[in-house]
């Protein structure tokens, strides 16, 4: 089945009523093929994507492995950032102040064990006033990886 646009229009019963439809489907082993500009609503029901660009495919992966390639990290806003950079690097979690003057850790380890993270900041007195995973969501996801064909 091919679809262009299948939740455009709808209200959001409409839209709950057409995921449920596309994962009735799913389960019945036919395929769905979806082109639609509105990402957000594709990451909720895809089970596999394609990133088309200029006529071309440029990326095509199931969403577990999307999900491995979406950049994550750990977020943190203070009232010390240097002395909590130089406090993460002591507990070899890498780090840095982004442009917004906010810290930013890709690591695993901060990324997989926030809690221990935060716990570890109350206690050394570097309470984060903002503390949180951000996850890259398919529209960025989509973007980088286009800018990265471009160049």
């Amino acid at each position: 089945m091919l679809l262009d646009e299948p939740a455009n229009g709808l209200d959001p019963a409409g839209i709950i009523e057409i995921r449920e439809m596309f994962k009735t489907l799913s389960e019945n082993s036919i395929t769905v093929f979806i082109s639609s500009h509105i990402l957000a609503e594709l990451a909720r029901i895809d089970t596999k994507i394609g990133i088309i660009h200029r006529t071309r495919l440029i990326k095509e992966l199931k969403t577990a492995e999307l999900e491995k390639q979406r950049t994550k990290k750990l977020i943190i806003v203070n009232s010390n950032h240097n002395k909590t950079l130089l406090f993460l690097q002591k507990k070899n979690i890498s780090s840095n102040i982004n442009h917004d003057n906010v810290i930013e850790s890709a690591d695993k380890e901060a990324i997989n064990n926030p809690a221990m993270i935060c716990e570890w900041l109350v206690k050394e007195k570097l309470t984060p006033k903002t503390f949180y995973i951000f996850q890259e969501d398919l529209e960025s996801f989509f973007i980088r990886m286009i800018q990265n064909k471009e160049s």
